[in-house]
């Protein structure tokens, strides 16, 4: 096993260690996988540990990458003879992979003073800021996306990559396959979006699917795609979306105000998303701010309500009675 090869034994480590330990054989196991088979990969994030690892085992020399990171003081120089370039680099080098490491995204400084209580209780949220902006603002598909599968997994994490040891249906694959060319989803929770879907048709549950919080439109070609291929030809897909970024909120559980700010998300356009959804006959996008569109909602049945506004304004308006 690649595995055993990287680093030594788990016993012999202090915790902290151990969680990078596990971290970086994470990766280089999953880049190995990627290297057999050609692909070209890009690591997010200036990460010299794990370049080296690879290297050691004798896998960087045999792989196509780059290596990019969105802090202007990494910029320019040179890791193991490559030169880190600026996030926009993705553009042009179109990776098939972007491997993203989490311990990479640790403020240096907080990381050295407490290593262990920075992986145990500070590094999701950073983590969560570098994939969700990979997804969002340089389109890269969640399944397009590598993180640590096994670490994340045992910290109970919904980001884990371990969906198809625990959940494999080749319609699911499918459906996740097809929506795949717009950016957003996370297969993890997708699993239960399918199943609710599954129960809805098979139990011929009356009423529509309310997406709310669309983006680009991943979910809404996911719901449409599964219920033409489930053979329901009776029901809309119904989406909700202001097209017009995070707006600012009073509330103080609005986290995206203080975690991103309030235009933390790049804004979505209207008319890209109706163009990732136009081959589908069974969706319909409604445009504006939740509080003024509920009517479209209370006017319907509703089979299946599906919260991804991100904030807790928007989904306490949606969720009242």
């Amino acid at each position: 096993m690649l595995r055993e090869q990287l680093l030594y034994p788990a016993e012999k480590r202090p915790r902290e260690t151990s969680l990078i330990a596990e971290e970086l054989a994470d990766l280089c196991q999953e880049v190995a996988h990627l290297c057999v088979q050609s692909k070209r990969v890009a690591f997010w994030g200036f990460n010299s540990p794990l370049l080296c690892e690879l290297l050691r085992i004798g896998i960087l020399d045999k792989l196509q990458y780059a290596v990019v990171d969105r802090d202007p003081t990494y910029q320019g120089r040179s890791v193991l003879g490559v030169s880190v370039q600026p996030p926009s680099y993705l553009r042009t080098f179109e990776p098939d992979y972007t491997v993203m490491s989490v311990l990479s995204h640790a403020p240096a400084a907080r990381f050295r003073s407490d290593p262990l209580r920075y992986i145990e209780r500070g590094y999701y949220h950073h983590a969560m800021i570098e994939y969700e902006m990979l997804m969002h603002e340089y389109r890269i598909p969640s399944h397009r996306i590598v993180v640590p599968t096994n670490f994340w997994a045992d910290q109970g994490h919904p980001l884990a990559r371990a969906t198809s040891d625990v959940f494999q249906d080749p319609l699911f694959e499918e459906a996740i396959r097809a929506s795949s060319h717009i950016p957003g989803g996370v297969s993890v929770g997708q699993v239960h979006l399918y199943q609710c879907l599954r129960r809805i048709v098979d139990g011929r549950i009356e009423g529509d699917i309310i997406n709310l919080g669309v983006a680009e439109g991943n979910s809404m070609y996911f719901f449409c795609w599964l219920l033409k291929h489930l053979g329901d030809s009776t029901r809309q897909v119904v989406g909700f979306d202001a097209f017009a970024g995070m707006t600012m909120n009073d509330a103080d559980l609005d986290s995206f105000v203080g975690s991103l700010g309030w235009d933390g998300y790049t804004v979505n356009s209207f008319e890209r998303t109706q163009r990732n959804l136009a081959s589908l006959d069974n969706c319909v996008l409604i445009k504006g701010n939740i509080k003024d569109r509920l009517d479209e909602i209370e006017k319907r049945r509703v089979a299946l309500a599906f919260f991804d506004m991100d904030d807790y304004t928007p989904t306490k308006v949606a969720l009242r009675p």
